[in-house]
Protein backbone atom coordinates (compact mmCIF):
# COMPACT_ATOMS: atom_id res chain seq x y z
CA UNK A 1 0.00 0.00 0.00
CA UNK A 2 2.51 2.19 1.10
CA UNK A 3 4.44 1.64 -2.25
CA UNK A 4 1.39 2.65 -4.52
CA UNK A 5 1.30 5.92 -2.28
CA UNK A 6 4.79 6.62 -3.47
CA UNK A 7 3.80 5.73 -7.16
CA UNK A 8 1.39 8.30 -7.16
CA UNK A 9 3.24 10.80 -5.42
CA UNK A 10 5.61 10.37 -7.72
CA UNK A 11 3.25 10.51 -10.99
CA UNK A 12 1.76 13.83 -9.90
CA UNK A 13 5.22 15.44 -8.99
CA UNK A 14 5.88 14.28 -12.70
CA UNK A 15 3.03 15.80 -14.52
CA UNK A 16 3.66 19.24 -12.38
CA UNK A 17 6.86 19.22 -13.78
CA UNK A 18 6.05 18.93 -17.18
CA UNK A 19 3.40 21.48 -16.80
CA UNK A 20 5.62 23.75 -15.85
CA UNK A 21 7.86 23.16 -18.40
CA UNK A 22 4.95 23.22 -21.00
CA UNK A 23 3.63 26.85 -19.75
CA UNK A 24 7.56 28.16 -20.23
CA UNK A 25 7.47 26.89 -23.67
CA UNK A 26 4.29 28.56 -24.38
CA UNK A 27 5.22 31.74 -22.95
CA UNK A 28 8.66 32.44 -24.68
CA UNK A 29 6.76 31.65 -28.26
CA UNK A 30 4.05 34.36 -27.34
CA UNK A 31 3.35 36.26 -30.47
CA UNK A 32 5.14 39.59 -30.65
CA UNK A 33 2.60 42.82 -29.10
CA UNK A 34 0.14 44.51 -32.00
CA UNK A 35 1.59 47.68 -33.19
CA UNK A 36 -1.29 49.69 -34.66
CA UNK A 37 -0.98 51.66 -37.85
CA UNK A 38 -2.87 54.65 -38.76
CA UNK A 39 -4.83 54.65 -41.77
CA UNK A 40 -5.64 58.30 -43.02
CA UNK A 41 -7.55 57.30 -46.19
CA UNK A 42 -11.14 58.31 -45.57
CA UNK A 43 -14.02 61.23 -45.62
CA UNK A 44 -13.57 63.64 -42.89
CA UNK A 45 -15.73 66.63 -41.63
CA UNK A 46 -15.22 68.83 -38.37
CA UNK A 47 -15.25 71.93 -36.98
CA UNK A 48 -12.98 75.11 -36.21
CA UNK A 49 -12.32 78.42 -34.28
CA UNK A 50 -9.64 81.03 -34.25
CA UNK A 51 -8.68 84.63 -35.41
CA UNK A 52 -8.79 86.29 -38.66
CA UNK A 53 -6.56 89.40 -38.50
CA UNK A 54 -6.14 92.07 -41.86
CA UNK A 55 -2.93 92.92 -43.41
CA UNK A 56 -1.74 96.97 -43.31
CA UNK A 57 -1.82 97.02 -47.01
CA UNK A 58 -5.73 97.02 -47.12
CA UNK A 59 -6.86 100.80 -47.83
CA UNK A 60 -9.66 102.29 -49.27
CA UNK A 61 -9.28 105.58 -51.66
CA UNK A 62 -11.95 107.72 -53.55
CA UNK A 63 -11.11 109.68 -56.60
CA UNK A 64 -13.01 112.06 -58.64
CA UNK A 65 -12.55 111.47 -62.08
CA UNK A 66 -13.68 114.57 -63.36
CA UNK A 67 -13.03 117.42 -60.69
CA UNK A 68 -16.91 116.74 -59.41
CA UNK A 69 -15.70 117.26 -55.72
CA UNK A 70 -12.98 119.53 -56.24
CA UNK A 71 -10.34 117.24 -55.11
CA UNK A 72 -6.66 118.51 -55.78
CA UNK A 73 -5.74 117.60 -58.91
CA UNK A 74 -9.25 115.89 -59.88
CA UNK A 75 -7.75 112.29 -59.52
CA UNK A 76 -6.08 112.26 -56.02
CA UNK A 77 -7.18 109.50 -54.05
CA UNK A 78 -8.45 110.16 -50.20
CA UNK A 79 -7.17 107.13 -48.78
CA UNK A 80 -8.40 105.14 -45.38
CA UNK A 81 -5.53 102.30 -43.68
CA UNK A 82 -7.78 99.61 -41.99
CA UNK A 83 -6.58 96.85 -40.22
CA UNK A 84 -9.50 94.95 -38.56
CA UNK A 85 -9.29 91.52 -36.38
CA UNK A 86 -12.65 89.39 -35.76
CA UNK A 87 -12.79 85.76 -34.75
CA UNK A 88 -13.72 83.27 -37.27
CA UNK A 89 -15.04 79.96 -37.27
CA UNK A 90 -17.19 77.37 -39.27
CA UNK A 91 -17.15 74.00 -40.85
CA UNK A 92 -14.63 71.71 -43.12
CA UNK A 93 -14.78 68.76 -45.33
CA UNK A 94 -12.81 66.49 -47.36
CA UNK A 95 -11.02 62.93 -48.53
CA UNK A 96 -7.69 62.41 -48.04
CA UNK A 97 -5.66 59.41 -49.77
CA UNK A 98 -2.15 58.03 -48.10
CA UNK A 99 -0.54 57.11 -51.12
CA UNK A 100 2.49 55.75 -49.42
CA UNK A 101 3.52 54.91 -45.67
CA UNK A 102 4.41 58.62 -45.12
CA UNK A 103 2.81 60.48 -47.95
CA UNK A 104 -0.61 61.97 -47.98
CA UNK A 105 -2.90 64.16 -51.13
CA UNK A 106 -6.58 65.52 -50.31
CA UNK A 107 -9.30 67.88 -51.11
CA UNK A 108 -10.85 70.24 -48.51
CA UNK A 109 -13.58 72.59 -48.69
CA UNK A 110 -14.51 75.03 -45.84
CA UNK A 111 -17.06 77.80 -44.87
CA UNK A 112 -16.10 80.00 -42.44
CA UNK A 113 -18.42 83.37 -40.31
CA UNK A 114 -16.15 86.00 -39.04
CA UNK A 115 -17.18 90.11 -38.54
CA UNK A 116 -14.39 91.79 -40.31
CA UNK A 117 -15.07 95.15 -40.90
CA UNK A 118 -12.45 97.64 -42.89
CA UNK A 119 -13.54 101.33 -42.12
CA UNK A 120 -12.08 104.92 -41.95
CA UNK A 121 -13.34 108.82 -42.40
CA UNK A 122 -11.95 112.23 -43.04
CA UNK A 123 -12.76 115.37 -42.42
CA UNK A 124 -12.86 117.80 -44.24
CA UNK A 125 -10.65 116.68 -47.17
CA UNK A 126 -8.18 118.12 -49.09
CA UNK A 127 -10.20 120.63 -51.93
CA UNK A 128 -8.45 123.17 -54.08
CA UNK A 129 -11.52 124.75 -52.27
CA UNK A 130 -12.35 125.59 -48.68
CA UNK A 131 -13.21 122.78 -47.83
CA UNK A 132 -16.18 123.68 -45.18
CA UNK A 133 -18.15 120.99 -43.85
CA UNK A 134 -16.46 118.44 -46.28
CA UNK A 135 -16.67 114.53 -45.51
CA UNK A 136 -15.94 111.28 -46.91
CA UNK A 137 -15.60 107.91 -45.64
CA UNK A 138 -15.85 104.14 -46.76
CA UNK A 139 -16.27 100.46 -45.34
CA UNK A 140 -16.25 97.03 -45.98
CA UNK A 141 -17.86 94.47 -44.23
CA UNK A 142 -16.76 90.89 -44.56
CA UNK A 143 -18.79 88.14 -43.27
CA UNK A 144 -18.35 85.07 -44.79
CA UNK A 145 -14.89 83.11 -46.31
CA UNK A 146 -15.31 80.01 -48.46
CA UNK A 147 -12.26 78.00 -49.81
CA UNK A 148 -11.09 74.85 -51.66
CA UNK A 149 -8.01 73.33 -51.24
CA UNK A 150 -5.63 70.88 -51.76
CA UNK A 151 -3.78 69.22 -49.34
CA UNK A 152 -0.53 67.32 -49.51
CA UNK A 153 0.94 66.33 -46.52
CA UNK A 154 3.99 64.21 -44.90
CA UNK A 155 2.70 61.27 -42.25
CA UNK A 156 4.67 59.53 -39.40
CA UNK A 157 1.77 57.53 -37.69
CA UNK A 158 -0.80 59.67 -35.70
CA UNK A 159 1.17 62.68 -36.73
CA UNK A 160 0.36 64.51 -40.23
CA UNK A 161 2.00 68.03 -41.59
CA UNK A 162 0.71 69.40 -44.52
CA UNK A 163 0.74 72.33 -47.03
CA UNK A 164 -2.64 73.76 -48.96
CA UNK A 165 -3.88 75.92 -51.22
CA UNK A 166 -6.37 76.84 -53.52
CA UNK A 167 -9.62 79.37 -54.47
CA UNK A 168 -11.20 81.78 -51.72
CA UNK A 169 -14.56 83.45 -52.03
CA UNK A 170 -15.80 86.17 -49.32
CA UNK A 171 -18.90 87.67 -49.08
CA UNK A 172 -19.64 91.02 -47.19
CA UNK A 173 -21.44 94.88 -48.01
CA UNK A 174 -19.02 97.93 -48.78
CA UNK A 175 -20.21 101.44 -48.70
CA UNK A 176 -19.07 104.68 -48.29
CA UNK A 177 -20.34 108.23 -49.08
CA UNK A 178 -18.36 112.23 -49.88
CA UNK A 179 -19.74 115.36 -50.63
CA UNK A 180 -19.56 119.11 -49.76
CA UNK A 181 -22.82 120.11 -47.66
CA UNK A 182 -21.87 123.95 -47.54
CA UNK A 183 -22.23 125.42 -50.42
CA UNK A 184 -21.30 129.67 -51.75
CA UNK A 185 -17.98 131.15 -50.83
CA UNK A 186 -17.04 128.56 -47.94
CA UNK A 187 -18.19 125.67 -49.49
CA UNK A 188 -17.41 123.21 -52.76
CA UNK A 189 -19.63 124.97 -54.73
CA UNK A 190 -22.52 122.64 -54.98
CA UNK A 191 -24.86 121.32 -52.00
CA UNK A 192 -24.51 117.51 -53.30
CA UNK A 193 -23.10 114.54 -51.83
CA UNK A 194 -22.51 110.45 -53.48
CA UNK A 195 -23.43 107.70 -51.09
CA UNK A 196 -23.40 103.90 -52.16
CA UNK A 197 -23.70 100.59 -51.05
CA UNK A 198 -22.99 97.11 -52.74
CA UNK A 199 -22.63 94.04 -52.16
CA UNK A 200 -19.26 92.93 -51.74
CA UNK A 201 -18.33 89.41 -53.72
CA UNK A 202 -15.17 88.62 -54.04
CA UNK A 203 -12.70 85.84 -55.66
CA UNK A 204 -9.12 85.12 -54.64
CA UNK A 205 -6.67 82.30 -53.57
CA UNK A 206 -5.80 81.37 -50.47
CA UNK A 207 -2.26 79.05 -49.01
CA UNK A 208 -1.48 77.80 -45.64
CA UNK A 209 0.07 75.10 -43.51
CA UNK A 210 -1.16 72.72 -41.00
CA UNK A 211 -0.48 69.82 -38.64
CA UNK A 212 -3.04 67.10 -37.49
CA UNK A 213 -3.42 64.66 -34.71
CA UNK A 214 -5.34 61.63 -34.46
CA UNK A 215 -6.44 60.94 -30.88
CA UNK A 216 -8.39 57.97 -32.26
CA UNK A 217 -8.18 56.71 -35.45
CA UNK A 218 -11.30 58.67 -35.80
CA UNK A 219 -11.08 61.50 -34.46
CA UNK A 220 -8.58 64.26 -35.74
CA UNK A 221 -7.57 67.72 -33.96
CA UNK A 222 -5.23 70.10 -35.50
CA UNK A 223 -3.70 73.71 -36.19
CA UNK A 224 -3.76 75.85 -39.17
CA UNK A 225 -3.07 79.20 -40.60
CA UNK A 226 -4.41 80.04 -44.02
CA UNK A 227 -3.45 83.70 -46.20
CA UNK A 228 -6.50 85.07 -47.95
CA UNK A 229 -6.28 87.57 -51.16
CA UNK A 230 -8.92 89.21 -52.85
CA UNK A 231 -7.84 91.70 -55.65
CA UNK A 232 -9.16 95.61 -55.68
CA UNK A 233 -13.01 96.49 -56.13
CA UNK A 234 -14.34 99.97 -58.00
CA UNK A 235 -17.66 101.25 -56.95
CA UNK A 236 -19.02 103.88 -58.61
CA UNK A 237 -22.31 106.14 -57.23
CA UNK A 238 -24.45 108.99 -58.81
CA UNK A 239 -24.22 112.65 -57.03
CA UNK A 240 -27.24 113.51 -55.28
CA UNK A 241 -28.60 116.52 -53.67
CA UNK A 242 -27.75 116.50 -49.90
CA UNK A 243 -31.21 118.05 -49.07
CA UNK A 244 -34.08 116.39 -51.30
CA UNK A 245 -32.36 113.16 -52.52
CA UNK A 246 -32.66 114.58 -55.94
CA UNK A 247 -30.16 113.60 -58.81
CA UNK A 248 -28.14 116.26 -59.67
CA UNK A 249 -26.83 114.87 -63.16
CA UNK A 250 -23.19 115.50 -62.25
CA UNK A 251 -20.48 113.16 -62.35
CA UNK A 252 -20.27 110.31 -59.57
CA UNK A 253 -17.13 109.53 -57.36
CA UNK A 254 -15.45 106.72 -57.74
CA UNK A 255 -14.59 104.27 -54.56
CA UNK A 256 -12.10 101.87 -54.83
CA UNK A 257 -10.74 99.25 -51.99
CA UNK A 258 -7.16 98.17 -52.27
CA UNK A 259 -6.51 94.58 -51.87
CA UNK A 260 -7.49 92.69 -49.40
CA UNK A 261 -5.22 90.09 -47.22
CA UNK A 262 -6.26 88.17 -44.25
CA UNK A 263 -4.93 85.81 -42.36
CA UNK A 264 -6.36 83.45 -40.09
CA UNK A 265 -5.07 80.96 -37.00
CA UNK A 266 -7.67 77.74 -36.19
CA UNK A 267 -7.86 75.08 -34.08
CA UNK A 268 -9.38 72.01 -35.59
CA UNK A 269 -11.58 69.32 -34.70
CA UNK A 270 -12.36 66.23 -37.33
CA UNK A 271 -14.22 62.86 -37.73
CA UNK A 272 -12.98 60.43 -40.03
CA UNK A 273 -15.34 57.93 -41.33
CA UNK A 274 -14.59 53.96 -42.04
CA UNK A 275 -10.87 54.74 -41.28
CA UNK A 276 -10.10 51.09 -39.51
CA UNK A 277 -6.78 50.65 -37.57
CA UNK A 278 -4.53 48.31 -38.87
CA UNK A 279 -2.31 45.63 -37.04
CA UNK A 280 0.97 45.20 -37.86
CA UNK A 281 3.07 42.33 -35.88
Amino acid sequence: MNRRLAWAFAAIISIGSLSNSIAADMAVKAPPPVVEVYNWTGFYIGGNIGGAFATDSTHFGITDPNNTLGLTGGLVPINFNSSPNSVIGGVQGGYNWQVAPTWLVGVEGDFSFTSLHYQGSLAPFVSRFPPANSFSNSSLRIDDLATIRGRIGWVQSQWLLYLTGGGAWMSGRASGDVGCPTTGNNGCGFNSHDPFSSNANKFGFVLGVGGEYKVTNNWIVGLEYLYYQFNNTSYSAPALDITTGAPTGRCCALYTDGNVGIYSVRARVSYQFGAPVVAKY
